[in-house]
Order: structure tokens, then C-alpha cells, then sequence
């Protein structure tokens, strides 16, 4: 192959505008060029610019090399040389090639991956937003509905319809449905349990508070026994050992009852009782000066002073006898009693005072009641003779009875001044009393009785209307 045909097969393989190929020898001669012309633009034997000839210097004889070169005439190339080994001439292969034409096809490539990038973005963004709203429609109302549950206080399940897709999605969301109806289920029965001990935490501290107030009752009971058993003890006592010094002067008032009788001139008139020792006692303290004077021989004052001392011995066996009534403890000695009949017969026996009416009001049938009649007998003495009491004016007591759901109900009522509730609270304790004169065991003996039959005795009463006590027995 000739020279030039060579320098026309570089021409063909050229690419681009501005592209040099050409073949030189080890001394730096053109052996063929992509434009034959400069084959014979040169004077001499043509040769390649110094600067490559710098260049391949710098790489070493038959070198291969690429880079960039600043040629003479100043352009700006990309250089590349290569060792033509297959050829027994040392020849080296070189290539030219401006640097901007060099640099446009990655330039180009550049853009065009800009531009796949792009539409790459694009597409994805797209299958995005598509999986996005196809993914996210599911997650809303999966989030509406944690909401709803959360507000409800997880109370209540599931109201609104979940979308079920056929993918994970949908089975995410039947299990959500299933869990949130388990959940409501499971947070109802809690309520209803925690409910359930509320109510049973209430029952129980009433049932203490209750509890806590009947032993603090019983305590109270018991202490005011032992109190009550001390003071009855007590009482007993002074009681027995005070009749013994009463018993003394009640034989010293015989003894001068009998000397008054031995005296010379025998008494007449009202002296008459104090000289005979079965007559009751007689009160002289009133009687008219001319009477007392038809008593020969005897010191009025004396006959005056033996009538009063007599008088304040009955007084004070009265008061030791219901201190030895209270104080006693002898087991009660219950019989079948007719409570009507009962009734009649204390009344039949009380010395009613005269400006004083008596009312009765029975119930219609007959009522029998298990009772001590002794002791029985004492409390409704104690109640009506305190209503006589209170109404020294006149008045009018008021007895009447009544049965219901197993019981019997008497009631005792005066239209006395009645008791102010300060005081109608204490009335049964003893050696309580608003009286000048008395001991305060009366209506303490009516309580005792009342609670050693099982009974139960009340007060009821109006300041300046009267009083009524009400008597609760068990029937028999």
C-alpha cells in the first residue's frame, strides 16, 4: 500500500471536524496523514508539531500515551500515540482531536442522562403518588379509626367500614376490625368489674362505718353497765347499811309513841294517831293552837316534831327502796300476762288526784305479754306517778295500747309542761333529776326493766304540751 493510499484510509477513519490522524517514524517524520496536504504543506520532510514530539519525549521511545497538548498554533487537543508493534517499521499511531469537539459527545451524554434521570424522577414520583394514594387511602382510615377507638376511651369498636384491598393492607385492616371489637369487648367487662368494685368498696365501708358503730355503741353499753353495776353495788350497800340507823329510829319512835300513850291524860282529836301506833301518821304541824291545847300534860312541839320526824322516815324508806329496787340484779321471773287486765289492775289500785282525769284507749283484742309483773308493775308506777308530778294544776293521763308485727305498744301521755329535748336526752340516766326532791331513779328503773324484757322504752314530748312515753314489748 502506497503512502497516500494509507493517508486516505486515515481520512476515512476520521471522526469529527477537527480529528487528526497520522502515522510517524522514531524520528518524528510524518509517514501519513488524514489530510494527505500536509504531507506537502511542510518544506523538507514533513514532521509533527514540537510539542508532541515533547510529549513522547517525556513518555519514553514507543511509548503509548494519551493527554492533553497545547499545539503551536494553539489549539487545544486531546493526544493520543500508540506503539504499532505489528508493523517491523518503529512507527507510532497518533490521533488529534480539538478539545471541544473531544468533549461534546460526553456532553451529550451528560444531557441525555440528565434527561433519563428526569424522566426517571418522573416516572417514579408518578408510581409514587399512584402507590401513595392506593396505600394511603387504607392507612387514613385505619388512622380515623385509632382515633375513634382512643376517643371512645376503647370502649367502643370500630364504626366506620375499613377498606379491605387484597394485599397486606386489607389483612392490616380485618385484624384491626377484629382487635378493635376484642378490645371494646375486653375495656366494657373491665368497667363493668371495676363498677362492681366500687359498688362492693362502698356496701364494705358501710358495712364497717355500720360495724364500727354498733361495737362503739356496745363498748359505750357495756362501760355504762360496769358504771350502772358499780353505782347499783354501791347503792345496795348504802342502802342496806342506811336502813339499819333508820330502823333504830323507827323503833325509838315507837318507844315514844307508847310512852305518850302511858301518859295521865289520854289525847283526843288529831294527837289521837300519834299515840296509837297502828293509825298513820298524823301531821300536826297545821293544827290549830286550841287543839293542841286539849293536850294535857305533853309539849306540843314535842307531838309536832315526832309527826314530821315519822313523816321523813317514810320519805327516806321510799328513796332506799327504789335504790334497792335499781341496784337489784335477781333474774326476772317472766309470766303469761293479760296485758289489759295488767293495766286495770294498777290503775284500779293509784289514788288519782282530783283535778286529774283518767283516759283509756285499748286496742280491741286481747294482748298477752311474757313479763315479771313486780318489776313491770314498778315501771309503769315510776311513769305515771311522775306524770301526776307534773301536773300539780290538773291534767288529764292518757293510757292506751296497741299490737302490730309482734309486738305490744303502751302509751303513757300527760299534758303536763313537757321536757325540753336537752333534758329528755338524759332522763333515763341515773341520778339524773330536775325534781328538789327525789333520787333520779325512776326513769333509770324504767330502762332497766325495759331492757331486761327485751323492750324498748321512748319519750316523745312538746315544751308546753305534755310528754307521752312509749312502752315496746315483745308479745308472749
Amino acid at each position: 500500500m502506497s503512502l497516500l493510499a494509507l493517508s486516505e484510509s486515515l481520512e476515512e477513519g476520521r471522526i469529527g471536524k477537527s480529528t487528526e490522524l497520522f502515522i510517524m517514524d522514531s524520528k518524528n517524520r510524518l509517514i501519513a496523514h488524514s489530510n494527505y496536504k500536509m504531507m506537502f504543506h511542510q518544506e523538507g520532510a514533513p514532521s509533527v508539531d514540537p510539542a508532541i514530539t515533547e510529549a513522547m519525549a517525556k513518555a519514553g521511545a514507543y511509548q503509548t500515551w494519551s493527554g492533553r497538548l497545547a499545539l503551536k498554533d494553539k489549539r487545544d487537543v486531546i493526544a493520543a500515540f500508540y506503539k504499532l508493534d505489528d508493523l517491523q517499521l518503529p512507527w507510532i499511531a497518533g490521533s488529534l482531536q480539538e478539545r471541544w469537539e473531544a468533549f461534546v459527545v460526553m456532553i451529550e451524554m451528560r444531557q441525555k442522562l440528565v434527561e433519563v434521570i428526569m424522566v426517571g424522577v418522573l416516572v417514579v414520583l408518578l408510581f409514587a403518588l399512584l402507590f401513595a394514594g392506593h396505600i394511603s387511602g387504607p392507612v387514613r382510615s385505619l388512622t380515623r379509626a385509632v382515633r375513634q377507638i382512643v376517643a371512645s376511651d376503647f370502649t367502643q369498636p370500630v364504626t366506620e367500614p375499613l377498606p379491605k384491598p387484597a394485599n397486606e393492607i386489607g389483612e392490616l385492616a380485618q385484624a384491626f376490625e377484629t382487635m378493635s371489637k376484642v378490645l371494646s369487648n375486653r375495656t366494657q367487662e373491665l368497667m363493668s368489674v371495676q363498677t362492681e368494685l366500687q359498688r362492693f368498696n362502698m356496701e364494705l365501708e358501710a358495712r364497717v362505718e355500720a360495724r364500727t358503730r354498733e361495737l362503739k355503741a356496745t363498748q359505750d353499753e357495756l362501760i355504762k353497765q360496769e358504771r350502772l353495776a358499780a353505782i347499783g353495788q354501791m347503792a345496795s350497800v348504802v342502802g342496806h347499811e342506811l336502813r339499819n340507823p333508820l330502823s333504830v329510829i323507827n323503833n325509838s319512835i315507837y318507844v315514844i309513841k307508847n310512852r305518850l300513850e302511858a301518859s295521865p291524860a289520854p289525847l283526843s282529836g288529831p294527837a289521837a294517831g300519834l299515840i296509837n301506833p297502828s293509825a298513820p301518821p298524823t301531821d300536826l304541824s297545821n293544827a290549830p293552837a286550841p287543839e293542841a291545847a286539849k293536850i294535857g300534860g305533853v309539849d306540843p312541839k314535842i307531838i309536832r316534831h315526832v309527826s314530821i320526824i315519822e313523816g321523813e322516815l317514810h320519805v327516806a324508806n321510799q328513796i332506799i327502796s327504789e335504790i334497792l329496787t335499781f341496784a337489784r340484779t335477781r333474774e326476772i321471773q317472766p309470766r303469761s300476762t293479760e296485758l289489759h287486765e295488767f293495766l286495770e289492775e294498777i290503775l284500779g289500785r293509784l289514788n288519782v288526784p282530783e283535778k286529774v282525769a283518767l283516759q283509756k284507749d285499748y286496742v280491741k283484742q286481747t294482748i298477752f305479754l311474757k313479763i315479771d309483773p313486780d318489776e313491770m308493775r314498778q315501771a309503769l308506777r315510776n311513769i305515771i306517778s311522775n306524770a301526776f308530778d307534773v301536773m300539780p294544776s290538773g291534767g288529764m293521763l292518757k293510757v292506751s295500747t296497741k299490737a302490730n308485727q309482734g309486738y305490744a305498744l303502751i302509751s303513757i301521755a300527760d299534758t303536763g309542761p313537757g321536757i325540753a329535748p336537752d333534758i329528755a336526752a338524759k332522763i333515763f340516766t341515773p341520778f339524773y333529776t330536775t325534781k328538789s326532791k327525789g333520787t333520779g331513779l325512776g326513769l333509770a328503773v324504767v330502762k332497766k326493766v325495759m331492757d331486761r324484757h327485751n323492750g324498748e322504752v321512748k319519750v316523745e314530748s312538746a315544751v308546753g304540751k305534755g310528754t307521752a312515753f312509749h312502752l315496746k314489748l315483745p308479745l308472749g
